[in-house]
């Protein structure tokens, strides 16, 4: 669930928040996750989904979900690893999974090297049910609304002691920079209607808006963004709108 951003196959997007320019202030020093610290980075995540609709509603004992989990996070961790999608802050005040284009949430070596065959057995029946009815969802969305390549947002999550230090922004930009080079769109679900903002100041705008099980998600999409033009780019333009208007004038 790590789908919003946060369990065994789900995504999400666990507390987020900060400005743009916080960002770019902290993107400089995010780095790529190394293997070593997988279980630090998983409870990160599951600390900054406590509060979760999604974590709450296919769990709902607190006890039992806070034992699971790290496991539940740990699983989109390393699954994530081996595509060189897992981010994070030096410090794991943050932790964002992504998936690149062409790599599916179901894949069979994934699913049994991150551990995530074993979902109905850590979960149990009735929270696997529940989640597989959410899982469902998101899966018949994503692929209804962005069946092009893509960049899928996994999980991203802040430590929330850390939170609106631009930590979060700062996760989403070594992903969305490479879509950019690549010109690919990017993907993501979250169940959070304050995240909703915070997506949509780093670009992505709503696709979708439902209520899978009662339980409100929105799916978002950002689209590429051309380069900024270099100074060498502008002074062209500069002087081919020269040559059009002199060629005008005559």
């Amino acid at each position: 669930m790590t789908r919003r951003t946060g369990t065994s196959e789900t995504s999400g997007t666990g507390s987020v928040s900060g400005t743009c320019e916080e960002a770019k202030n902290v993107a400089e020093t995010v780095i790529r996750l190394d293997a070593s610290r997988q279980d630090r980075a998983a409870a990160v995540l599951a600390r900054a989904f406590r509060n979760d609709p999604i974590q709450r509603y296919v769990i709902p004992d607190g006890g039992r979900r806070a034992r699971v989990a790290p496991w539940i996070f740990g699983s989109a961790v390393r699954y994530c690893l081996p595509h060189g999608g897992v981010y994070a802050a030096p410090d794991l005040g943050g932790v964002a999974c992504w998936l690149p284009p062409g790599v599916g949430t179901a894949d069979a070596l994934g699913m049994i090297r991150s551990g995530k065959i074993s979902a109905p057995l850590r979960l149990g029946p009735a929270a696997f049910l529940r989640f597989m009815g959410i899982a469902s969802y998101m899966t018949a969305e994503r692929k209804r609304l962005v069946p092009a390549p893509h960049w899928y947002l996994l999980a991203i999550g802040v430590e929330p002691s850390r939170q609106g230090e631009g930590i979060g922004g700062a996760l989403l930009e070594p992903a969305l920079s490479r879509a950019d080079a690549d010109v690919t769109p990017c993907y993501l679900e979250t169940q959070t209607e304050r995240n909703v903002k915070f997506y949509e100041r780093h670009g992505f705008a709503v696709t979708s808006v439902g209520k899978p099980r009662g339980l409100r998600v929105w799916t978002m999409l950002r689209e590429p963004r051309p380069p900024a033009p270099t100074e060498e780019t502008a002074r062209t333009s500069i002087r081919s709108q020269r040559n059009n208007d002199a060629k005008e004038e005559r």
